[in-house]
């Protein structure tokens, strides 16, 4: 079964027709200042045949968002097996009314004219093996800010990846320091796998630090990979990435039994 599978009309009605009567929760995500940013949500329901969606709630170390009417937004939620991700645009910002006479501010969505639907198994964490080692050059900022000569020394980074999956990954710092990056701060990351040409370019979110015995591990969500093709090309990558690593367990597991 593919990984990527685009949705038929009918299927996108029915899919966001039952999250929106369930009030799904769901990640907003938009560019903003060069990078990506990540909100929780929830679908709101249905009114004269539009989607609404609740205005964005701010995680920690998040800047408030400040959605427009025309602004391009990635929406992503669970429905049975499965993930669901989308692109529109807002069509409004306007109160939205809830029982006992109770607003918020919503988001109405242009319905959405395509949809993928992703396999939940590539989100599942993978141990990198150890026959195989995945480095990584990261800075804050996001891809649109990577610095550039004198400043490459400074602000680059280097570590190794621990475990990956199409919705985060682990890296274990290569020095001592801490880089004291903020909860929430957009981080652009340049993965290579070591003795092979393969590069995947990313942005992502840092999450939080673990510090043990043997070092640093800084934790990472990534961002924008199923809000457009290039990212969905990259997310095709990674996926083809974890089958490579799952296959030596699944041997070992084959032999064992």
């Amino acid at each position: 079964m593919a990984v990527q599978q685009e949705i038929s009309a009918d299927e996108i009605h029915q899919i966001v027709e039952t999250a929106a009567h369930r009030n799904a929760p769901i990640a907003l995500t938009c560019r903003k200042a060069g990078t990506w940013q990540s909100y929780r949500s929830r679908f709101l329901g249905l009114r004269g045949g539009q989607v609404w969606v609740e205005y964005g709630t701010v995680g920690s170390g998040q800047e408030s968002p400040e959605f427009a009417e025309g602004q391009r937004v990635g929406i992503a939620f669970k429905q049975r097996h499965f993930k669901y991700v989308f692109s529109t645009d807002i069509s409004a910002v306007r109160e939205f009314y809830l029982d006992a006479g109770r607003k918020i501010t919503g988001l109405r969505l242009a319905w959405p004219t395509d949809m993928h639907q992703l396999q939940r198994r590539i989100f599942n964490r993978v141990d990198v093996p150890d026959d195989c080692q995945i480095f990584a050059h990261f800075w804050e900022g996001g891809l649109e800010h990577e610095p550039t000569e004198p400043l490459r020394e400074k602000l680059i980074h280097f570590g190794q990846l621990t475990d990956l999956s199409g919705g985060g990954f682990r890296i274990r710092l290569l020095s001592a320091t801490d880089p004291g990056f903020q909860s929430g701060s957009a981080i652009g990351a340049d993965l290579h796998i070591d003795g092979e040409p393969s590069v995947i370019k990313v942005d992502a979110q840092y999450r939080h630090v673990d510090i043990d015995e043997f070092g640093i591990t800084l934790g990472m969500k990534l961002l924008g990979l199923t809000e457009t093709s290039e990212g969905r090309k990259k997310l095709s990558k990674i996926n083809k990435l974890l089958r490579r690593f799952q296959r030596p367990r699944r041997r070992r597991l084959r032999q064992a039994g």
